[in-house]
Formats: C-alpha cells, structure tokens, sequence
C-alpha cells in the first residue's frame, strides 16, 4: 500500500480552501466529496478537531513526515 503524500493530500482537499480558515471535519468532507482513498481520510482523522488551517501548508506543521510524492 503507497503512503499518503503531500501531494495526494492537496488533491483531495484544496477545494475546502478560501476565503477563510478550514476545520478539519471540513477537509474530510472535501476528501470524501473527491473521493480520496481510505488512507488519505484516515490520515485526515488524525487532525485535532478543534484545528483549523487557513492554507494548505499550515497542514505540514500537523504532517512534517509526510513525503511530497511517491
């Protein structure tokens, strides 16, 4: 089974992105709204609930060892 990537992550995610700051139930959603493999929501449940991300690269301070690509 590949690992989940940065990569993968912001495909599944970015469209939760705006104007204002995300929880992580929202990137979830979004993941599951694109289909996102179960790895990459079960990655995302690993998110404090009470978190919220204005950009995606506030996620790499939650996920520092995530590889960028396979």
């Amino acid at each position: 089974m590949d690992p989940v990537t940065r990569l993968e992550l912001v495909r599944a995610i970015s469209s939760a992105f705006g104007s204002t700051s995300v929880s992580s139930t929202q990137l979830i959603e979004a993941a599951r709204t694109a289909h996102a493999r179960k790895e990459v929501l079960e990655t995302l449940s690993q998110v404090d609930p009470d978190a919220s991300f204005r950009t995606v690269r506030d996620l790499w301070t939650v996920f520092p060892e995530m590889p960028v690509d396979v």
